[in-house]
């Protein structure tokens, strides 16, 4: 049984506005490092040069390391689905077979699931369900209908309440 990862999609991190900024960062930052460092050949005094070059050079450095964190960060799996049921963020994991009922719920504009093992008799709105709830990142991989569809085939007998907006 392969896994599901609910995450955001590699083509929406490609086109997110981090990227973008880090994309001008280099269009205005290395045409400033280049000049400047050929400058430093030609120059009497290369030092004060090379000097006034660092301040590019560590920009772009601080820019790629920022982006990396970024991006590490939101491609993170928000929900894993394989033999067990696993929310990363609050720690959550129980047996697939043990998933009984989902809600789907919109809250702001963002689609919330809810997975609810057997042994959990709460429903939404009840804050005791918080930690079951996932909410989809933005371009997620999977629409939220689709994932729950997918989650009906995995598993027979899940009940699910398709709530819309709260």
């Amino acid at each position: 049984m392969d896994t599901l990862r609910l995450r955001t999609s590699a083509r929406n991190l490609a086109t997110s506005r981090v990227v973008v900024v880090f994309v001008l960062f280099l269009v205005v930052l290395v045409p400033l490092l280049l000049g400047l460092l050929i400058a430093a050949r030609a120059s009497r005094w290369p030092e004060l040069f090379l000097l006034a070059a660092a301040a590019p050079a560590l920009g772009l450095v601080a820019a790629a390391i920022m982006l990396v964190l970024r991006l590490w960060r939101r491609s993170r799996p928000v929900l894993l689905i394989d033999d067990h049921v696993t929310l990363p963020d609050t720690g959550i994991r129980f047996p697939v077979d043990r998933l009984a009922h989902l809600q789907l719920y919109t809250r702001g504009g963002v689609p919330h699931l809810v997975l609810l093992p057997a042994h959990v008799p709460e429903r939404v709105p009840s804050r005791a369900v918080a930690p079951y709830t996932v909410a989809f990142p933005v371009g997620a991989n999977y629409l939220p209908y689709e994932l729950v569809d997918l989650l009906l085939r995995r598993v027979s007998g899940v009940g699910v309440d398709k709530l819309g907006s709260i």
